[in-house]
């Protein structure tokens, strides 16, 4: 059974620089408690041997392609004739706020 002691939460509490009163480390330390029960409980659950972790299931995965340069036969002095007003070789508009 883990248990945190009033004493423990008082301390991570300075640590973290969190004022707590008696009453806030008396209920922290309970509860603390009861959550290091529950893991507790679930690092000794059985019959879980060659079953691999799972990070997630939904089976979705980010699709990523590689940068490539296209080529489309125009020169960026050509397309910067149709802007209204470029500047070191980028198009240059008004600050919008």
């Amino acid at each position: 059974m883990s248990q945190i002691s009033v004493e423990e939460v008082a301390r991570l509490a300075k640590l973290a620089h969190i004022e707590l009163n008696e009453g806030e480390e008396k209920l922290f330390a309970e509860e603390v408690s009861a959550i290091l029960e529950r893991v507790d409980e679930l690092n000794n659950v059985q019959g879980l041997e060659g079953v691999e972790p799972t990070s997630q299931v939904s089976g979705l995965m980010n699709v990523t392609r590689d940068d490539e340069i296209i080529d489309y036969g125009i020169a960026q002095e050509e397309l910067l004739q149709n802007a209204n007003a470029t500047q070191d070789g980028s198009i240059k508009v008004e600050r919008v706020l």
